[in-house]
């Protein structure tokens, strides 16, 4: 996910636990961690990652808005 800057400039990619996250109406939103805790978090690169299967099957928990 993108993280941190400002109206999209300085943004850098933190790879989040998709146990950690909800989905909120079409967005994902992050329940598990703090802005603090997400800040400590190293700046994702895909270099020794590997991919997902096309068939594996992702569950996320779904929210209601709190506004």
């Amino acid at each position: 996910m993108s993280f941190g800057g400002f109206l999209g400039i300085d943004t850098r990619q933190i790879a989040v636990p998709v146990d950690a996250m909800v989905l909120v109406g079409q967005d994902m939103e992050v329940v598990a961690f703090t802005p603090k805790q997400l800040a400590g978090f190293p700046t994702f690169t895909a270099s020794g990652t590997t991919p997902v299967p096309q068939d594996t099957i992702i569950r996320v928990g779904l929210a209601k808005p709190s506004h």
